[in-house]
């Protein structure tokens, strides 16, 4: 009897001990509440989250947000911590939010490089919108280069820098989305104001090329037929090939892969139909463009070659009411093309005709 008594006593007083010990932690909690509810400006942030982070270092984004130690979290402008984040180049859009009991989240939206560009011997990584935002790595070999970008051509037109890059980006959604040659086969492109664009894709060697296609600026659509026209007649992408879809009624086919070969038949597209709404642009100059800095370089990127600046990127404009997102942004219509910027003896050739000035024969 005596020791189940003191065992029944010990057990007894060993649950008040748990009762004694949870209601010091309710009471522990209630007081923290009470705190943060009537002094909420004491409660200091103490982590700083990033989302949606891939390519931006966390380190640099922490430094740029700039939330000193102490702050508490009622304190914060979000607004002026996503304007700093925002700063770095990688980083296309933020947004802040206050997350309870002591964090700060951010939001990121981080630029997408599509291609690079060669501008005064330096490459450049390039947006979706156009926008030259980043010196890119040397050894990076997932996207296309674009050369032809310089300050000759700005010269030109201070424009046409921003249309070659658009129309860039539009060609190679268009060229994959009808299944003709895959953003990831081209290697190249090469902007030239006499020719016009030179997709080279991949394979080539020194040994053996690969193939080029000759595209002007202006009425893309038909140009594409024609190109989708050739390869039904069974030329191969990747074939030692020059396909010139530039010529109004043909499509011009040359071998690349030696100099005593006869040129390829030529095969004759259909005529093109009306280009559908939504169709490619015809390189226009944009008509009220909102000038926009190529900046987001830091100060420790090397600036390019002879103090050349990255083109000038312009805000493109707003794509019509019921586009679908992601789609091409068509440029309003003006009354200049792009081909009249060019020298007299340039503009007023007929498209093709420097294909044809080098060698190659249209058939009648």
């Amino acid at each position: 009897m005596m020791v189940r008594t003191t065992s029944d006593t010990a057990v007894r007083g060993g649950g008040m001990n748990v009762r004694l010990v949870r209601g010091a932690l309710w009471v522990a909690g209630a007081l923290a509440v009470s705190f943060a509810a009537l002094r909420p400006d004491r409660i200091v942030v103490e982590r700083v989250v990033f989302d949606g982070v891939d390519r931006a270092a966390l380190g640099e984004l922490r430094h740029m947000a700039d939330v000193e130690n102490g702050t508490t979290l009622w304190s914060v402008d979000v607004d002026a911590v996503a304007e700093n984040v925002e700063r770095h180049p990688w980083v296309k859009a933020a947004s802040v939010e206050r997350r309870w009991p002591d964090a700060l989240v951010v939001h990121v939206q981080e630029r997408v490089p599509r291609l690079m560009a060669a501008w005064g011997g330096t490459l450049y990584y390039v947006d979706d919108a156009g926008v030259p935002f980043l010196v890119a790595e040397p050894n990076d070999l997932d996207h296309p280069v674009l050369i032809g970008l310089s300050r000759e051509l700005d010269e030109v037109n201070p424009r046409l820098s921003w249309l070659v890059l658009h129309d860039t980006l539009w060609l190679l959604d268009a060229l994959a989305s009808r299944k003709l040659v895959p953003t990831t086969d081209v290697a190249q492109i090469t902007f030239e104001r006499t020719r016009g664009f030179t997709f080279t894709l991949k394979g080539g060697t020194r040994e053996r090329r690969t193939s080029e296609i000759l595209i002007v600026p202006g009425d893309y659509d038909r140009q594409l037929e024609h190109l989708q026209r050739v390869l039904q007649e069974g030329v191969r992408m990747g074939a030692p090939v020059r396909i010139d879809v530039a010529p109004p009624r043909v499509a011009l086919v040359r071998r690349l892969d030696g100099p005593d070969l006869e040129p390829e038949p030529v095969v004759r597209p259909s005529v093109a139909a009306p280009p559908p709404s939504g169709g490619a642009p015809s390189a226009p100059l944009p008509t009220t463009p909102t000038a926009q800095p190529a900046a987001g370089l830091t100060p420790a990127q090397p600036a390019p070659a002879e103090g050349a600046a990255p083109p000038a990127a312009e805000a493109p404009p707003k794509p019509e009411s019921g586009a679908k997102p992601g789609a091409p942004v068509k440029p309003t219509p003006a009354p200049k093309p792009v081909q009249e910027v060019a020298p007299p003896a340039a503009s007023s050739a007929e498209p093709g005709a420097a294909a044809r000035a080098e060698g190659e024969t249209e058939a009648p």
